[in-house]
Order: structure tokens, then C-alpha cells, then sequence
């Protein structure tokens, strides 16, 4: 501007007198041009002018844009935080919008840029403060929600343990939801949180009943359909078969008590009979009574069979079933054949008699403990059966068995007592002297000296190649007589013996 007014001033100084002189019209040009040139800084001041409130637009619009962003983000995070359910928390808003667009205002350049920034800030500020409206009702009404919630959650858990108080607790839930302190809430959805509240309250009613009274009763409320205008068929389904479930839980924790009392009687007539066969195996003889067999609490069979005994003497042991019976205690978890109960072994008192059932009652408490222990007497009694002497006697290689397994046990048990592995007792290595399965260790079982009787201990003569009909059998005095000390025999009772 300042240039062009000098520029102006010069050209009107050194044109006038040459205008004058050589023209005289120029007079009236000069005065159009004077014109021009005025109305042509008078469109220059208004472009800037244009320019200046352009200026102002755009910053008003990048303000406006930045500010609801930033106040979009922070009352979103109000929301998340719960901020938004303070009863300030609208004011607060609606201030610090206002205060925003003030700001915004303070930088326009010009009249009509501060007068829109007003313009649009005040709409900036009043939606600012209708959002806030909203998240204020919005996060009061979830806090609400979130707190009744609660309660009905509380609610549930002492219907489950006190069903009877149903009726006490719907209504102090419903009249609560209809009071004042869930007015500010929209009707329909208070009546949603009234149907949760009267479903969720019926569920844990039935479920107490199912779990503390009996889950028959719980099947009689469903079926009588006082409930089914509350639970829908959903719910209906889950709770019959919850009540069920209930059923057959009962019923299967009856048995496992049955089970468990079953046990423990067997324990108990374990441990008595284990007592009988001690006194009747007395140094001084059968020191047990009928009178005493009579008043105990073993089953009639058990009773039977001690007044057998003690008035006909022991039975004759079928040592190859006593040795079936160990076996089978050793077999694979889920072998139909596994004996692991005292019961299984009852049936075969008259064919095994008391002492080698009060030995395999003993067994059948160590038997859960190795399937190795198995699988060596396994083994071992093959090769007891498989040998010269089992071959050609049978009741010989079951007897050699029931021996090398008695010792078996006797060792295993003061291994365990000295702190030593038993595991080297069944070990395969061959090399190996400790294990019963060593072949020297287990041929001194079927030695014919070891648990034989007089006329067993001919027929082993006899297999060996002299018949065993042309051997005298020996009386059984002159028999015990001629074995060493420490040998195995059966005496006639049938009763394995140790010379001592």
C-alpha cells in the first residue's frame, strides 16, 4: 500500500506539466486514471480482508475438530471408568466445552470469524453437553443394573442353601426395582431387570430344593407349572436334568457307602478269623471255642467252617487253588479275574482251609503294591511246573511254589524294614544271587526234602528212576526223623511244617 501512494505521487508530479503541454485532454485522463487506481486498492484491501476471515475459517474448523476428538476419547473413558455416573459429571462437561470454545474464539483475526467461532463453539459446547446427558443416564442406569445385579446375585446363594425364603426375597426385589432409587431408569428397562430378577431367583429356589431337600420335591414344583410363567423351557430342561443328575449322584454316593461299610466288615472279619487261626495253631494247641466262634460277628460260612475244623480237623489244602488265588490277586487292574476283596476269597475256605485263606487275606493286603511281584511268581511257578519234579508231580511243584513265595514275602517285608530296594528280589539278571528268580536259589525249592510228605518224598525217588511202587514208604516218624534241620514238610494234618 505504502508503495503504491508514492508510485502515484511521482507519476502525477512528472506527468502534470508534460500532460499539460503536449495534451489538453490529458487533464481528464489523468483524473480517470486517478480513479482506477483507488478502486483498485480499495479491491486490494478487500481481498485481504477475504483472506484474513479465510484464515480464521480453517483455524475455527481444525479447533472445533481437535476439541471433539479430545472430548469424544475422554468421555468415552469416562464411561469405561464410571466416571460418567457422577451427579457433577454433566456440569463439568458442559463447562469445560464452553471454556474450549471461548478459547477458540480468542484466536480469531476477525469480526465475522469470532462471531461464527461463537457461533459454532456454543453448538460445539451444547452437543458436548447432550452427550454427557446421555452417558450420565446411560452409566447411571448400568451402575444400577450392575448393584441390583449384585444383590440378586447374593440373593441366589441364599436360596440355594434356604429355598423357603422365595417369597420374602421376589418381593423385596421387585418393590425395590419399583421404588424410587430405580426411577430415573427407563420403564422397560427396569421391567427387563424385574423378569431377570424373578427367572434368576426361581432357578437357585428349584436348585435349593434339588441339593437340600430332596430333588423329587424339585420335580413336583416343575411339574405342577406354578413356575412357567417365569422359567422358560430352557431353563425347565436344565433343571430337570440337574435334578436327575442329582438323583443318581445320591444314589451312587449310597453305594460307594455301601461299599466302603462292605469293606471295613470284611477288614473286621479279617482281622478276626486272622485271631481264630492263631489260637487254634497255638504251641499248646487249639486254644479257640465254639462258644467264641458262635459270638463273633463273622459270617454263618466262616463260623462253619472254624467248627469244622476244630471238631473234624483241618481239611486237606488244594495247594495248586491256594497258588491260583495269589495269582489272581496280581493280575492287571481291570482283569475280571483280579481278586481284590476278602469276599472273593470266601468261597474257597473248604477247599483251601482257615490258614491258607488267613494267609492269602494277609497276601491280598500287599498285592495292590507290584504287578512286578506278579509277574515274578508268574514266572516262578512255570518253572516249578515245568521241572523233572513238577512234571512228574504236580501237587510237589505247587507246594515248592507256595514255599519260594512265602519266602518271598518274608524277605520282601525285612528288606523294607532295613531300608533296602526289594526290587532286587524278583530282578531277571541271572548273575543276579539276591533275586528268587535266580535258577540255583530257586532249584533248592524242589529239593526233595522240602515240603514233601513221606510218600511224596518216594515218588520223587521213584521219578528219578526208581519206581516209586518198589520204594517202602516210610512211617511218618521215621520220615521226620531222617530230615535234615531246617527242612520243609508237610505233616499229616496237611499242615506245612520246619524242622527245627
Amino acid at each position: 500500500m505504502p508503495k503504491i501512494r508514492e508510485y502515484a505521487q511521482q507519476l502525477s508530479a512528472v506527468t502534470r506539466p508534460l500532460s499539460q503541454a503536449a495534451d489538453p485532454g490529458m487533464a481528464a485522463r489523468q483524473g480517470d486514471a486517478k480513479k482506477s487506481i483507488g478502486g483498485a486498492l480499495m479491491q486490494l484491501g478487500d481481498n485481504l480482508f477475504d483472506i484474513a476471515e479465510h484464515n480464521d475459517a480453517t483455524t475455527m474448523q481444525v479447533e472445533l475438530a481437535n476439541a471433539r476428538a479430545e472430548y469424544t476419547q475422554k468421555m468415552q473413558r469416562a464411561k469405561e471408568t464410571g466416571e460418567a455416573a457422577d451427579p457433577e459429571y454433566v456440569q463439568s462437561v458442559q463447562n469445560e466445552a464452553q471454556e474450549r470454545a471461548a478459547a477458540i474464539a480468542d484466536k480469531m483475526t476477525t469480526r465475522r470469524g469470532a462471531d461464527a467461532a461463537k457461533t459454532y463453539g456454543a453448538q460445539f459446547a451444547s452437543g458436548m453437553q447432550t452427550m454427557a446427558i446421555s452417558d450420565n443416564a446411560a452409566a447411571i442406569g448400568e451402575q444400577a443394573k450392575l448393584r441390583a445385579m449384585e444383590s440378586q446375585n447374593i440373593n441366589r446363594n441364599t436360596l440355594r442353601s434356604s429355598p423357603d425364603q422365595f417369597q420374602a426375597i421376589l418381593g423385596e426385589t421387585l418393590n425395590t426395582l419399583d421404588g424410587p432409587a430405580y426411577a430415573h431408569i427407563d420403564a422397560g428397562v427396569r421391567e427387563e431387570m424385574k423378569m431377570q430378577a424373578k427367572s434368576g431367583l426361581a432357578l437357585a429356589t428349584v436348585e435349593g430344593v434339588i441339593h437340600t431337600r430332596s430333588p423329587e420335591e424339585a420335580r413336583q414344583i416343575l411339574d405342577s407349572g406354578q413356575l412357567d410363567g417365569i422359567l422358560t423351557a430352557d431353563h425347565k430342561r436344565g433343571l430337570y436334568a440337574e435334578a436327575d443328575q442329582a438323583i443318581r449322584a445320591r444314589e451312587a454316593e449310597a453305594a460307594r457307602l455301601e461299599r466302603q461299610q462292605k469293606l471295613l466288615e470284611e477288614k473286621e472279619h479279617q482281622r478276626i478269623g486272622a485271631e481264630f487261626v492263631a489260637k487254634m495253631n497255638t504251641p499248646n494247641g487249639n486254644q479257640l471255642s465254639t462258644k467264641e466262634v458262635l459270638a463273633s460277628t463273622l459270617p454263618w460260612q466262616m463260623k462253619e467252617h472254624f467248627i469244622k475244623e476244630m471238631t473234624e480237623g483241618p481239611a486237606k489244602t488244594d495247594n495248586a487253588l491256594v497258588n491260583r488265588l495269589f495269582l489272581d490277586m496280581y493280575r492287571e487292574e481291570g482283569d475280571p479275574k483280579k481278586i481284590t476283596s476278602p469276599a472273593q476269597l470266601l468261597p474257597y475256605v473248604n477247599r483251601i482251609g482257615l490258614t491258607a485263606w488267613d494267609h492269602l487275606n494277609k497276601e491280598l493286603d500287599r498285592a495292590p503294591a507290584s504287578k512286578e511281584v506278579g509277574r515274578a511268581a508268574s514266572t516262578a511257578r512255570m518253572a516249578f511246573r515245568g521241572s523233572k519234579v513238577g512234571a512228574a508231580l504236580p501237587d510237589v511243584a505247587e507246594l515248592a511254589f507256595l514255599d519260594w513265595r512265602n519266602d518271598l514275602r518274608a524277605t520282601t517285608e525285612q528288606y523294607r524294614a532295613e531300608g533296602k530296594d526289594p526290587s532286587v528280589l524278583i530282578s531277571r539278571d541271572p548273575n543276579n544271587k539276591e533275586s528268587f528268580l535266580n535258577p540255583n536259589k530257586m532249584s533248592q525249592y524242589l529239593k526233595p526234602t522240602n515240603l514233601l510228605t513221606s510218600e511224596q518224598a518216594m515218588a520223587v525217588e521213584g521219578s528219578k528212576g526208581n519206581p516209586a511202587a518198589n520204594v517202602k514208604k516210610l512211617p511218618f516218624k521215621e520220615f521226620y526223623d531222617a530230615l535234615p534241620s531246617g527242612a520243609h514238610y508237610i505233616d499229616p494234618d496237611g499242615k506245612p511244617k520246619v524242622k527245627r
